[in-house]
């Protein structure tokens, strides 16, 4: 099995399965699109549901997916509270630990 975090929602201790590193790019992408006014309104809703996907994904126990969602449809629970599921991955995504490759340089053109 995944490895597991444990995260708080709405005083519920919820289990998810640990966000792999693409997981986290693709919810920071789409988080700067929310923010961004450069993108229409249909591109922002399928952010966000591109994000609950991910979010949805990442629950362990259909339990918890049926609370999540029944808390979301009843205005119980806001967007932004439901992506507490990252939370414990924020200092990767500010690229506190996120390991990434060296990037290379090419040597600038000589002009003669």
């Amino acid at each position: 099995m995944a490895d597991l975090d444990m995260v708080t929602i709405k005083d519920r201790q919820v289990p998810i399965k640990k966000l792999n590193e693409t997981q986290m790019m693709l919810l920071v992408r789409e988080a700067r699109v929310l923010r961004s006014d450069r993108y229409d309104m249909d591109r922002r809703f399928q952010g966000i549901a591109f994000m609950l996907d991910i979010v949805e994904s990442s629950l362990v126990e259909a339990e918890d997916r049926e609370w999540l969602m029944t808390q979301a449809g009843a205005g119980e629970i806001s967007f932004k509270e439901m992506l507490e599921i990252a939370a414990p991955y924020e200092a990767q995504v500010n690229g506190e630990a996120v390991a990434t490759k060296p990037v290379r340089r090419g040597r600038a053109a000589i002009r003669k």
